[in-house]
């Protein structure tokens, strides 16, 4: 009895300290939605966007992870439950994508959702497919999971998503990647903190969105909202949201408050370099959301300034 015990501590153990090696700063790299959404990406931009990030020198700066949201796959699932790469945005589907990224030295992420829909109301979601999917994103040997808390439609509920169904549905996730032995970066989106989140993820969003070039641009203050979505945020606004849960932030685990909006996302040159200062000093993830193969030299100063980095890469 007293070796089974141990058995299961040092297992238990071991499962930790695998997803929890990962993630000891926040991460840095880029991700597809602020500026290309899910109409507008493809496998040739996600390509020339892996070239430019190592030409900028964004690598040399700590940027390696190349995310790609929502847009990579079709509307519907195969007949084993399958997720389904584009074929006519992604003919060489994922796999090669990570490979290449790989072969450069970065790193490679894809979005998906827990539920039944994505947000757009594709049936693509994980619920109660949870191990296919992981399976798969484990077989193209990601690096990082985006798991964004979009639609969940199910007999006899109006609202599916409770507080005890989102943190079942998460923990799931984390259960089923330890089981495996998997580090990926588990991001969890669903736009406010919870207790648990630390306990779950690497890096969990803290609010609705930060407004953006893909939601009609970027506001820095709420004074300055014009046509976007109510939903969407001002810098301002996610900065004061997310210092709430300053505190929980260690190494492992991050408080995610969104992509930057660097670039041509709508703030001007003041307003971006103080949006990377405020993201710097919340230690939050760095996830750039420009075209990087169109990065002028003014922003180069902002998101390769090594003191704003460093002081982002200090232990809280």
């Amino acid at each position: 009895m007293k070796q089974l015990l141990t058995l299961s501590i040092v297992v238990f153990l071991t499962i930790q300290s695998s997803w929890g090696q990962v993630a000891l700063t926040p991460p840095m790299g880029w991700n597809t939605w602020n500026y290309f959404g899910k109409n507008d990406i493809n496998e040739q931009i996600v390509r020339e966007c892996i070239d430019a990030i190592i030409e900028n020198h964004l690598k040399d700066y700590g940027y390696s992870y190349v995310i790609v949201d929502g847009g990579w796959r079709t509307s519907k699932l195969d007949t084993n439950g399958k997720l389904i790469p584009d074929s006519t945005k992604f003919p060489n589907g994922i796999k090669s994508l990570v490979d290449y990224a790989h072969s450069k030295g970065l790193k490679f992420g894809l979005h998906t959702v827990p539920g039944t829909h994505d947000c757009g109301g594709d049936k693509v979601g994980g619920y109660g497919l949870e191990e296919i999917h992981i399976q798969q994103f484990i077989d193209w040997g990601l690096d990082f999971i985006k798991v964004d808390r979009c639609r969940l439609e199910l007999p006899g509920c109006e609202e599916c998503w409770t507080e005890d169904t989102i943190e079942k549905v998460y923990r799931k996730w984390r259960s089923i990647l330890d089981n495996k032995g998997s580090n990926m970066i588990l991001s969890i989106s669903a736009y406010k903190f919870r207790p648990w989140n630390p306990d779950v993820s690497n890096l969990s969003r803290t609010t609705s969105d930060l407004s953006a070039r893909v939601s009609q641009g970027a506001f820095f203050s709420s004074e300055e909202r014009g046509k976007q979505p109510r939903y969407a945020l001002s810098v301002l606004d996610v900065a004061d949201i997310n210092n709430e849960s300053a505190q929980f932030a260690k190494p492992g685990y991050w408080n995610d408050p969104d992509i930057l909006v660097t670039g041509d996302n709508g703030l001007s040159f003041i307003e971006q370099r103080s949006h990377f200062a405020l993201w710097c000093i919340m230690s939050a993830p760095l996830i750039l959301g420009n075209d990087v193969r169109k990065i002028s030299d003014k922003e180069k100063e902002i998101i390769l300034n090594k003191e704003a980095i460093s002081i982002n890469r200090e232990p809280t």
